[in-house]
């Protein structure tokens, strides 16, 4: 069996080229994911399916899922938590062992995509569903995953547009106006509401009051208010500068730089 270096060199191409600001808190995950990714590979002789594993851990997380909106003891649902981590690093996990494996499927990309849509996102529901606050659970969970997809438009307009590239203008500068709506867009507040997309800072964050406030109604209600207002920003933000930067992310999809 290869070394974690090694490994690492064959899992996790995206060390050698971390460009994107999230780049940072998603490295330190790896940093973690790399020595389940090789544990499962010596227990299985390497035989194991990446798409297998991906299918596990998305009735593993919905299975967790329900019982964190179960549960009303403080230790059980702090063991949820941790496990719902270990399920977190599952998700890179199956990654790492397509690339290792050189099995990477689009069908694997499409159970990726239904463990964040459903699983990661989900976990707002659930925990408001322990604190019975459901229907603030619902809006979040709904914002999680119109954040999600806002991110995506862009890929969506660059399959639409690329049969007809050659006949579709394509708006190289934005006018005054635009530029400064895009300032004001990119000011700091708005920009620290981007955090409400991370859901590792947001297991964090539930960890902590899990310890802290796991009987306190009051803030677990104004913290699931208050990251579901800044996943509104979030998607208001996203849809605004999307609109105004949409011919120059469709060229840099083409290019492959985006």
């Amino acid at each position: 069996m290869e070394t974690i270096k090694k490994l690492k060199e064959i899992c996790q191409p995206h060390r050698a080229k971390a460009k994107h600001p999230n780049d940072w808190g998603y490295l330190r995950h790896r940093e973690l994911s790399i020595y389940i990714t090789r544990f499962i590979l010596r227990l299985t002789g390497g035989k194991i399916k990446p798409n297998h594993l991906s299918i596990f851990n998305i009735f593993f997380g919905l299975f967790l899922l329900l019982f964190i909106a179960m549960t009303r003891n403080q230790a059980t649902f702090i063991l949820l938590l941790i496990l719902f981590y270990f399920s977190f690093l599952l998700d890179k996990v199956d990654g790492e062992i397509a690339r290792y494996k050189d099995m990477r499927t689009l069908r694997g990309a499409y159970l990726d995509e239904v463990y964040h849509l459903f699983v990661q996102n989900g976990l707002i529901l659930a925990i408001a569903a322990s604190k019975d606050a459901v229907c603030v659970g619902v809006v979040g969970f709904l914002l999680f995953f119109l954040v999600r997809y806002v991110n995506k438009i862009r890929y969506f307009i660059y399959a639409k547009y690329r049969p007809e590239r050659d006949e579709v203008p394509i708006k190289k500068n934005l006018s005054k106006a635009e530029t400064l709506l895009v300032g004001l867009l990119n000011i700091l507040p708005l920009k620290l509401c981007s955090i409400a997309r991370r859901h590792d800072i947001f297991l964090v964050l539930v960890f902590v009051l899990a310890v802290l406030y796991f009987n306190s109604t009051i803030v677990w209600f104004w913290f699931l208010l208050g990251w579901s207002a800044m996943l509104m920003v979030n998607v208001l933000r996203f849809l605004s500068l999307n609109y105004l930067h949409i011919d120059r992310d469709v060229q840099l999809v083409d290019k492959n730089k985006l």
